[in-house]
């Protein structure tokens, strides 16, 4: 499971292919069957298995001022939410008739106030990130070992 689509495109040409962006351009990609926003966006802070930690650097980059997110089925992992952050964007298509691109895209969105939510969500912890701590808190005792269970 990687950034690179089924067509062997990058997340920048599938961006590319709606609209140009400048500044800069980042994906972040969960892939887990999630039914709680706040759970990807733990998810991506925790980043899990990353070092560097780069989803978590990136959800706090000042520099990104757009975020588009879009949740859909994934053949291995059952879902996946991916967010695109970009520093600034100028569309292609005229407001209202988008332009679709060959690959699964916007077709496959399963819920779209699923999407809201973590946009909602990625703003909030952006503009204020001590307001995660609570969560992140309640989401240790979740832990066993290295797993993260599911609240349920």
């Amino acid at each position: 499971m990687s950034h690179i689509g089924s067509d062997k495109s990058t997340y920048a040409d599938r961006v590319e292919r709606q609209c140009r962006w400048g500044g800069a351009l980042f994906e972040a990609m969960d892939f887990a069957p999630r039914t709680e926003a706040r759970d990807v966006i733990v998810g991506w802070l925790l980043d899990d298995g990353d070092k560097q930690r780069t989803h978590r650097a990136h959800l706090f980059n000042p520099m990104y001022k757009l975020c588009a997110v879009a949740v859909g089925p994934h053949p291995r992992a059952g879902t996946c939410t991916v967010a695109l952050f970009a520093a600034q964007v100028v569309h292609k298509a005229p407001p209202g008739k988008p332009k679709r691109s060959s690959s699964q895209g916007a077709k496959n969105v399963l819920d779209a106030d699923f999407c809201r939510k973590v946009f909602t969500l990625h703003n909030k912890v952006r503009m204020n990130p001590a307001s995660f701590i609570v969560v992140l808190e309640k989401g240790l005792a979740r832990f066993k070992g290295n797993v993260l269970y599911r609240a349920d």
